[in-house]
């Protein structure tokens, strides 16, 4: 039919293949460039860091009330002895 035309199916398929491998290095950069990004706080982690907070916050009012108590029954095991 065409006296060029198996000339022009190998360049097609060179050309295809190239625009193939060229979106596959552009793959492959972009999942490395996401995998050395900081991970976000999922949900759990959120919701862990705020129970924390809850904890240390009840805590110092813990401890804020019952100082005078622990330092009295230290005094007086002190004097028990």
């Amino acid at each position: 039919m065409y006296e060029n035309s198996g000339w022009m199916m190998e360049e097609i398929a060179r050309t295809r293949r190239e625009a193939w491998l060229h979106d596959a290095e552009l793959y492959r950069m972009e999942r490395l460039a996401l995998t050395a990004r900081p991970q976000r706080a999922g949900l759990v982690t959120k919701i862990l860091f705020q129970v924390g907070r809850w904890m240390a916050a009840w805590g110092s009012r813990l401890e804020e009330r019952y100082r005078c108590a622990g330092e009295l029954s230290v005094v007086n095991a002190g004097d028990c002895r």
